[in-house]
Parts: structure tokens; C-alpha cells; sequence
């Protein structure tokens, strides 16, 4: 269920797990083995492993099934062209497991450590330097660090007063269900 248990501020999207990667051909095409009866969403990565296009719904599967995709901008009515697709060539691939396989993803088991490591000592405690505290304290429900990157972000703004931040996120409800093409945040997109 979107929002339950309530895991970040951003609403109307269900919690997310990385189940792992998958190895992509030159020519974009990838064949891998999903597990059955999991809601499974794609994201594809660019080549420093961020988001470059996020898939707006849902795939799942039976036991036994197979599915094939034409790409994700074009018209589902469209039959694909005949040409031959590379990971059809080979054997389906397993699922790299990724960080989060155990579980949802989580803000303070994967991010607050890195803050911990590298910002901490210049963005908490008695220093704080341009009033950013990155600490794990717990604030309102979440940590002083998550809300402080979502205050940085701002809920409602788009992807031009976006593009100079260090925290990235989805600029709000998207009603048409229209992402651009490698993603109007494409300097790197935060999961939700």
C-alpha cells in the first residue's frame, strides 16, 4: 500500500526494494530471470551506475512465464523491428543481488552511513556549516539529515531549480504519467 508504513515524505509511491542488475548488451537489450509473483519495476542505469530512466509501472509474473519488451518509448501497438536482439543470443542471467535484497531500501541503513563517513564532520554536532545537519539524529520521525536533504530538494520544485543541488529527487506528482526520455533529473535521481 502507497504511504503504510510511512517510510519518506514523498507520497503516492509504494515502498522499493533493489532486487539487483542485470548485464545490458550493446544494442540495449537484456534477457534475465525474474522471481514470480513479485511486482518488479525497471530502472535503467547509466554507466556511474545512476538512474537514468525509471519505468512508470509495474511488471509481474507467473510461475513459468515469459515476457518480452519493445522498449520503453515505443508505441505498444507497434510490432518491434526485426532485427537481431543480442541478449537473445545467450542464456538468461541471473540477478546481481544489490544493496537492498534483504529488504526495502532504507534511508538510515544505506545513506546515513556514508554521511556518517564523509559529511558529519563539517555538517553536525557543533559544526554545522550552511545549516545543514547531517546527522542520524532522530527528527520528527525521520533523521535531521533526511530532513535536511528534503528541505534542500523542496516537495513541489522542478528540474531547473533542481539541477544545482547536491540532493536530486522526482519534482512531484507526475498526473500525466510522462518521463522524458532519459529523465528530466538526469544528473542523478533518488529513489523512492
Amino acid at each position: 500500500m502507497a504511504d503504510g508504513p510511512r517510510r519518506r515524505l514523498a507520497g503516492q509511491e509504494p515502498t522499493r526494494a533493489v532486487l539487483g542488475t542485470v548485464p545490458v548488451e550493446p544494442d540495449g537489450s537484456a534477457r534475465f530471470v525474474v522471481p514470480a509473483h513479485k511486482p518488479i519495476l525497471f530502472q535503467a542505469l547509466d554507466q556511474d551506475g545512476l538512474a537514468y530512466q525509471t519505468m512508470r509501472s509495474i511488471t509481474y509474473l507467473q510461475p513459468g512465464e515469459t515476457m518480452t519488451c519493445i522498449g520503453c518509448h515505443e508505441r505498444r501497438a507497434d510490432a518491434p523491428v526485426s532485427k537481431t536482439i543480442l541478449a537473445l543470443q545467450r542464456p538468461a542471467s541471473q540477478i546481481e543481488p544489490g544493496p537492498t535484497a534483504r529488504g526495502p531500501f532504507s534511508y538510515v541503513r544505506l545513506v546515513q552511513p556514508i554521511l556518517d563517513q564523509r559529511c558529519v564532520r563539517c555538517h553536525g554536532g557543533e559544526k554545522v556549516e550552511k545549516g545543514i545537519d547531517l546527522t542520524g539524529a532522530p527528527q520528527d520521525g525521520f533523521t535531521r539529515s533526511y530532513w535536511g536533504a528534503v528541505r534542500q530538494v523542496g516537495l513541489r520544485a522542478g528540474p531547473r531549480n533542481r539541477r544545482n543541488r547536491s540532493c536530486r529527487a522526482y519534482g512531484g506528482w507526475n498526473s500525466v504519467h510522462l518521463t522524458t526520455p532519459g529523465g528530466a533529473y538526469r544528473r542523478g535521481v533518488a529513489a523512492g
